[in-house]
């Protein structure tokens, strides 16, 4: 396979960020966040918490 071919072709495509709204996960955001725009990938972020309670306000906000 031509060397061209290998570097055009992206390595991430798709990521998926699981978040429960806690400090680390916000760190985790960041980083798959910048994955991301790095790569051109899609970026899926899915919530996950053991009760109702959380306000989907918490998401990380990006502008």
């Amino acid at each position: 396979m031509p060397q061209s071919h290998l570097l055009s072709s992206p390595i991430i495509d798709n990521i998926l960020h699981p978040s429960d709204f806690s400090e680390v996960s916000q760190v985790a955001f960041a980083h798959a966040f910048k994955v991301a725009l790095i790569t051109r990938a899609r970026l899926t972020l899915l919530h996950v918490a053991q009760d109702d309670d959380s306000e989907w306000s918490n998401f990380p906000g990006v502008r």
